[in-house]
């Protein structure tokens, strides 16, 4: 049974330094490790430099089983809870870098709870980074130690309605909307509709796939935005539209 919830980790091990196996000392690893450990209640392993974690991600059952790899890209923010991985270009020493997002930035920079960054084995402790050498994140499919809502009562893909006189936004995007921040929008909106496709204009029946579907789709899960689909018909008959 797991030890503690995310807000309960980071209070019990911030200011410390962790060595969780008694080898090369507080390296950050082993704050993951206790990560694992206490708040997933999952047994963490020797997977190589800090770099592995992600790089070898799809080979690691206790990984690959109970987290999802998101790559770094240009829109991406990460979320609360989420394990950072750096590339092991970081260093010298090529070994990369792991840490626990906070939840706090955007695509510019982002802050994590790190232990021993600056390579003196530094205790746990906030920093404020950059996306440079940032492979991507190791995002918990279990949330509920960190949002505090378990699976069977939170809804992903229904905004939530305090009640009647709460104001819902939720827009439409497509094609005409190449590109988006969708770490931004996250936070202004409750949710979006993705055209799927459409009748295109002339020949009776043409059905086509929005342009921009793919992009709109993975965008809106990797930064968990409630989401849902319409496709727009311009059927000029009743045979055509059924």
């Amino acid at each position: 049974m797991a030890k503690y919830t995310y807000k309960e980790f980071i209070q019990a091990h911030k200011g410390k330094a962790m060595d969780y196996d008694g080898v090369a000392g507080c390296q950050c690893i082993d704050l993951c490790k206790y990560y694992l450990d206490e708040v997933f209640d999952l047994t963490p392993g020797a997977w190589g430099d800090a770099h592995c974690w992600y790089d070898d991600f799809y080979s690691i059952p206790t990984l690959k089983n109970n987290f999802t790899r998101i790559a770094n890209t240009p829109d991406f923010v990460p979320q609360k809870g989420d394990i950072m991985v750096w590339s092991g270009a970081l260093s010298s020493g090529g070994w990369g870098h792991v840490a626990i997002c906070s939840g706090e930035g955007d695509t510019n920079w982002f802050n994590s709870w790190d232990n021993n960054w600056t390579g003196n084995h530094d205790a746990t402790a906030k920093i404020r980074h950059t996306y440079d050498y940032v492979l991507g994140v190791l995002r918990p499919n279990n949330q509920e130690p960190i949002t505090g809502k378990s699976e069977d009562t939170k809804d992903d893909t229904t905004p939530s309605v305090p009640n009647s006189n709460s104001p819902v936004m939720v827009i439409d995007v497509s094609e005409w909307q190449p590109s988006i921040n969708y770490a931004k929008l996250a936070k202004e909106v409750n949710g979006i509709i993705i055209r799927a496709g459409y009748r295109g204009y002339g020949s009776e029946g043409t059905l086509c796939k929005d342009s921009a579907f793919d992009k709109h789709f993975k965008g809106a899960k990797d930064n968990n935005i409630p989401y849902g689909f319409y496709f727009f018909s311009q059927a000029i008959t009743a045979t055509e539209a059924k």
